[in-house]
């Protein structure tokens, strides 16, 4: 049987980018913006976007669904300090506690980090 082969599967990093992951929060409605800006103003990371999104759980008995909205973070981090940073994060957002959301960490093959400005605060 041959091998299936899929594009990018088992290769690096492109030449001259650098190895990047990418790490998801989703957190609870309304928390996305304080976790965005300790990105940006604590970690010094700017690759970061955030967006709301909504789907149907389970409930006890199977026949009934709620619906949650949840707020999804997205960063991309160089690959040298992305288990530091998602370690912190982890802690920010309060993650040890129950129902307050989830975080993980996948391989980013292609990424080119966003490099803000530096501009005077806004008063």
């Amino acid at each position: 049987m041959s091998e299936t082969h899929f594009p990018g599967a088992a290769e690096a990093a492109p030449p001259g980018l650098p190895a990047a992951r990418i790490i998801t929060c989703i957190v609870r409605n309304g928390k996305g913006q304080a976790i965005a800006e300790h990105l940006r103003r604590v970690l010094g990371v700017d690759s970061v976007v955030f967006h709301h999104a909504r789907g149907l759980g389970i409930g006890s008995d199977r026949h009934s669904g709620f619906h949650e909205e949840r707020e999804v973070v997205e960063a991309l981090i160089p690959a040298e300090i992305a288990d530091a940073t998602f370690a912190a994060l982890y802690h920010f957002a309060e993650l040890s506690r129950p129902h307050n959301g989830l975080i993980f960490m996948t391989r980013c093959r292609r990424g080119i980090p966003i490099r803000l400005p530096d501009l005077p605060e806004e008063e």
